[in-house]
């Protein structure tokens, strides 16, 4: 009898033991995680996971915390199946939903993503952050009209949220809806006045419609009132308004002011670069490398316009199959033209201008430029 008492104790020691042990790893898992220690992480979720006797609401967080430190590792297939996973065991998990959209749209995989922060909106309906996020997709979508009608239906709950009304004027402005953006951008800077963002999307307005003066006055009001990283945003804007106005050396000091190494903007180096070389044929040394190792989605484009690249990389950022999201991809596009422009391969140019024409919005600024560089060609 006693033997077999102390055969139950035993077994009931060892169950709370790897209990015990569960919860530790999952402790120290979390813990490395937000310390940025990945594999680490992975490794003491992993052993969690696999033996712990957690709750599943905690599982659910565990499969959570190691999805999002999969995708850090560049495995996005395996965070999306952890986030699943935490999906299916508690299905109320907004975070789960949330990790798992921004990873499907970083695949460039809009319909999964759009779906998944559709049910963040579903579980959190006064999250304005998520709903916002969802509109973000739409607009890539070119569902315009399903981004306006949310934004307008979050205006009206919200009438004096200033964030919704700019926002609301980029949906407006994206489909073409000038005045309608007007004035939601104006009635965005009537509420605060020391927001960058209402000038902002107002000169993007004026920018749209070819008001080029007017655009400059309001992009250099939002330059005033940024700061930091935001700054780098308006030397775009006002150096693409110079451009377009044909201001080519006020465009390229615009440009030049707008990078930092530190946070290698890579859009403004490369219409930086579309002046230099313009000019002199080359990107300065000095500029040039601090660029070499560059990791961002354009990686292929900055390769190109140092010399160092392949025209062939660069011109799979411009196609259907791009991993880069549809409006990022009008970009692409522009920027390679204007690249066969200066190598003097006029054909090639105005077939991918013509093609940012065609895909990209009328409220966007690169449909704007590509029309005004057709137009310089003939």
């Amino acid at each position: 009898m006693r033997s077999l008492f102390w055969a139950f104790w035993l077994v009931f020691a060892a169950t709370v033991a790897a209990s015990a042990d569960g919860y530790r790893d999952f402790n120290i898992g979390i813990a490395l995680a937000n310390r940025g220690a990945y594999q680490d992480a992975i490794g003491y979720l992993s052993q969690a996971i696999k033996e712990s006797d957690l709750p599943e609401h905690l599982r659910a967080v565990a499969f959570i915390a190691r999805g999002k430190a999969l995708g850090a590792e560049g495995k996005p297939e395996d965070a999306i199946a952890d986030f699943s996973a935490a999906i299916k065991l508690n299905p109320s998990n907004s975070e789960a939903y949330v990790q798992r959209c921004n990873t499907y749209l970083g695949k460039n995989k809009l319909a999964e993503a759009v779906a998944d922060c559709s049910m963040v909106v579903q579980l959190e309906p006064l999250s304005w952050s998520e709903r916002n996020a969802r509109n973000q997709i739409y607009l890539q979508m070119r569902r315009d009209d399903d981004a306006i009608a949310d934004y307008a239906a979050a205006a009206a709950q919200h009438p004096q949220s200033s964030d919704i009304l700019k926002s609301q004027a980029v949906a407006l402005r994206m489909a073409g809806r000038f005045d309608e953006a007007r004035k939601s951008a104006q009635a965005a800077h009537d509420l605060d006045r020391y927001w960058a963002g209402p000038y902002e999307e107002l000169g993007l307005i004026d920018f749209a419609q070819g008001s080029f003066e007017n655009a400059l006055q309001n992009f250099r009001e939002a330059l005033d009132l940024q700061r930091g990283t935001g700054r780098i945003d308006e030397y775009l804007y006002i150096g693409m308004t110079q451009f377009a106005m044909g201001h080519f050396s006020d465009a390229a000091t615009s440009f030049k002011s707008g990078i930092d190494p530190q946070y290698l903007p890579s859009v403004v180096f490369m219409f930086y670069a579309i002046m230099q070389s313009r000019d002199h044929g080359t990107v300065p040394a000095d500029v040039a490398s601090s660029f070499l190792n560059y990791t961002g989605d354009f990686k292929p484009l900055v390769l190109l316009y140092l010399g160092k690249g392949s025209l062939t990389d660069a011109l799979k950022l411009t196609g259907p199959d791009s991993a880069l999201l549809p409006l990022d991809r009008c970009t692409a596009s522009f920027l390679v033209g204007e690249w066969y422009g200066m190598q003097g391969n006029n054909a090639d140019a105005e077939r991918l201008l013509k093609q940012v024409i065609r895909a990209c919005d009328v409220g966007l600024n690169m449909n704007r430029l590509a029309s005004i560089e057709l137009s310089r060609m003939h």
